[in-house]
């Protein structure tokens, strides 16, 4: 079967982002499986998704040197994936890769069966045959400048290894079919330290998930280089159901920040908390209240300025005056309901924040205190 005709580049940075993303393996599978399912010539009832993919990826022309990266880039991300999560992560998604994995197994373990030194489960290693196995082409998203901010240590590390990738491969003992020296597989090893998180932040919303990297980058704390995922989970609930799962799926830090308004949510989550995981709820019950009247002012004329008001953008004395008052989540709705805005939009007030605060003392202490937590 040959999907030559069906490359679809969103469908595909989609699928590259479903598979990159910190998530439990199961739930990545149901999500990549959906995609694919947008694939015409998808036949679910005769061949399973991962071998769909696989002959989708496979079916691509791309240069020796890119297929190269692909595969090493391929090997350490699935080597990390093996270190960050236990395995119970890999026996709930067992099921539904086992035939191929099996399969690539047999295929590429000469080539592999070194990189282990101590050994690690059968679901485990199935995982990692399977995302090796698939022949993604990991460049077709990653060497795009656009990819997810979360996504921008996989675009470091695959764009080191394609500028690298004749040294690397030189460690081989044919290229890439004898993958057994030492030297190779510290390097995949290497590669693998800069993709696995130290600490996974779980955060209610995406506005934070903006504005809380935007501030450990100005002041000298970048999740990149301390090795920080950030997760937004939609709601505080939504923190507790994913910090149940990953409290018994990863061997990482976890991190659980919460707004102010859930109290109760707060109470529940820290009797289950692991000795080692963090929680913090900030001292107000939304992101915006955090932020000075100040500080408050300019992020939001720069959040009108930027859908095109002109000097319209200029707050009157009275919405300066209303905004003054805590908390902000009504009158920030009211403000832009009044000026025929539709509702008030945190994405754009946090890409705002990011726009507007660019030194440290422009920032709410708060922030910068929760981020040196990490």
């Amino acid at each position: 079967m040959s999907l030559e005709s069906e490359k679809d580049p969103q469908l595909f940075a989609l699928i590259a982002q479903r598979l990159l993303a910190f998530d439990e393996p199961v739930s990545r599978i149901a999500k990549v499986k959906k995609h694919l399912s947008r694939l015409p010539l998808a036949q679910p009832a005769r061949i399973d998704f991962a071998s769909m993919l696989h002959l989708h990826c496979a079916s691509m022309q791309l240069d020796e040197s890119i297929k190269q990266t692909n595969f090493i880039f391929s090997l350490a991300f699935a080597y990390s994936e093996v270190m960050a999560f236990k395995d119970l992560a890999f026996v709930q998604a067992r099921a539904l890769i086992n035939d191929f994995a099996l399969g690539a197994q047999a295929r590429l373990e000469q080539q592999t069966s070194h990189l282990f030194s101590e050994p690690i489960s059968a679901s485990a290693l199935l995982w990692f045959y399977f995302l090796v196995g698939i022949d993604f082409d990991w460049g077709a998203y990653l060497a795009n400048e656009g990819c997810r901010p979360e996504d921008q240590a996989y675009r470091q590390q695959w764009l080191y290894v394609r500028d690298n990738v004749q040294r690397i491969i030189q460690y081989c003992d044919v290229e890439l079919a004898n993958c057994v020296t030492v030297d190779f597989f510290a390097e995949i090893k290497s590669i693998a330290q800069k993709l696995k998180p130290d600490t996974v932040l779980l955060v209610e919303g995406q506005s934070e998930a903006i504005v809380l990297p935007h501030i450990a980058r100005i002041i000298d704390r970048s999740f990149a280089d301390h090795k920080i995922f950030c997760l937004s989970c939609g709601g505080a609930k939504q923190v507790v159901r994913k910090y149940l799962v990953f409290k018994d799926t990863v061997h990482l830090t976890l991190f659980c920040l919460l707004d102010g308004d859930a109290d109760e949510v707060a109470l529940d989550l820290n009797e289950v908390l692991r000795e080692g995981d963090v929680l913090v709820s900030l001292s107000v019950s939304e992101l915006e209240d955090v932020f000075s009247l100040e500080q408050m002012l300019k992020v939001v004329e720069s959040q009108l300025s930027s859908l095109g008001l002109g000097e319209d953008a200029s707050l009157s004395p009275e919405e300066k005056q209303s905004l003054a008052i805590r908390p902000r989540k009504e009158k920030l709705e009211k403000l832009f309901k009044d000026r025929l805005l539709g509702d008030f939009d945190k994405i754009q007030f946090a890409h705002s924040v990011c726009r507007t605060l660019q030194k440290p003392q422009d920032l709410p202490q708060e922030l910068k205190d929760i981020v040196s937590l990490l």
